[in-house]
């Protein structure tokens, strides 16, 4: 039996998650006796659409939220960042669902909502004043997708804190760099 079968062995398909199959994927060597295995991988990824919500291309187990305060100062949000505790984090491709901010008391914020390469920048939302009591709240339009090279940047120009959370979903695990 193959070694990539012996991993999950005593697991049923519904309680496999795809962050399982990603790891699976990582003990595959590509030469003339991982024929089999590679096979083997590949019918496990048929089974990945199990995985998958349905009718989207977001996998079910990767929902979360991010936070970190800005203050006079750019926070960047890379995959590697959001998914801090996977090791192989920063192949993964991400989907931004929600960004907010807000800032404390009755401090105001001015935040800025970008993408960048870490050289260039596309501003996704021009500077914004928040407050406690008028929080940003930017929902994309069409698909936003990060990933390691390409990533957000939020920026508060303001000195005062402001803290912001993105909230995404992996979209692939691996290769996407």
């Amino acid at each position: 039996m193959s070694r990539a079968w012996t991993k999950i062995i005593d697991t049923q398909l519904k309680d496999f998650t795809s962050s399982q199959l990603m790891k699976l994927g990582q003990l595959t060597f590509v030469d003339s006796k991982a024929k089999g295995e590679l096979d083997q991988l590949d019918k496990l990824k048929e089974y990945s659409s199990f995985l998958q919500s349905p009718g989207q291309n977001i996998f079910a187990d990767s929902l979360k939220m991010s936070a970190q305060t800005t203050n006079a100062n750019t926070k960047s949000f890379k995959p590697s960042d959001i998914y801090d505790d996977e090791a192989y984090a920063s192949t993964y491709l991400v989907q931004v669902l929600a960004i907010s901010a807000s800032a404390s008391g009755g401090d105001s914020a001015s935040i800025t909502i970008g993408l960048t390469d870490g050289s260039n920048q596309i501003t996704l939302l021009k500077p914004t004043t928040v407050t406690a009591s008028g929080p940003l709240s930017y929902e994309p339009t069409s698909p936003l997708f990060i990933n390691e090279s390409n990533y957000l940047a939020i920026t508060n120009i303001a000195s005062v804190d402001s803290p912001v959370t993105v909230y995404c979903a992996i979209v692939a695990r691996g290769g996407a760099q």
